[in-house]
């Protein structure tokens, strides 16, 4: 039997992201199609497919252009270009998809829009994102116990795995260490600082 290599990752604030992106343009589609004279497309139990292919368009592209990457997601300058990539082929995708939606707009103006609904609803979802669901309040705090030949890597590890991480300080577990090391500005703690 051969091992699978898929690994999927999976986590609470990439659902997050997904969920309120689906919500956010919906409702901005909604508002558009509500206060302006907008029936390209219209949110009814006859469209329900409609709604689907977009959202189907939607996390594809999001997910190709990187939208749901977690370290990328908590910097505006990155997620500012990646969803305005994803926003354009979501629209052109979908506009060019025969029959699972709907035709062209007589208006030309409707297209124009539809991408500014899309374009705003996610901008604005992602700035409360990453005001307040990424602000520096939710990174876990780490004490790492380790040798300090090691130091390096585990931090590097840390990185690479959750922007989230704050690391506080370290723990030299070498057993000969006769005066205090510090590591990049870390803070050697004792192990009988611990108790």
């Amino acid at each position: 039997m051969s091992k699978s290599s898929i690994h999927f990752n999976i986590s609470e604030r990439k659902i997050l992201l997904r969920v309120f992106d689906a919500v956010f343009v919906l409702l901005s589609l909604y508002l558009v199609s509500y206060q302006f004279d907008f029936d390209y497309f219209t949110i009814t139990e006859e469209n329900w497919n409609w709604v689907l292919v977009l959202l189907f368009y939607l996390t594809i592209f999001g997910t190709v252009f990187e939208l749901y990457d977690l370290q990328k997601a908590s910097r505006w300058e990155q997620v500012l270009a990646n969803i305005l990539l994803t926003t354009s082929v979501t629209v052109a995708f979908y506009l060019m998809t025969p029959f699972y939606t709907p035709f062209l707009p007589e208006k030309r103006l409707h297209i124009l829009y539809f991408f500014l609904s899309i374009l705003v609803g996610l901008i604005v979802w992602r700035l409360i994102y990453i005001k307040f669901v990424a602000s520096p309040r939710f990174h876990k705090k780490v004490l790492i116990i380790g040798e300090v030949s090691n130091l390096g890597f585990i931090i590097d590890a840390f990185k690479k795995a959750d922007p989230y991480y704050h690391i506080v300080g370290f723990i030299n577990s070498e057993k000969e260490t006769v005066e205090s090391i510090s590591y990049k500005g870390l803070k050697e703690y004792s192990t009988e600082e611990l108790k």
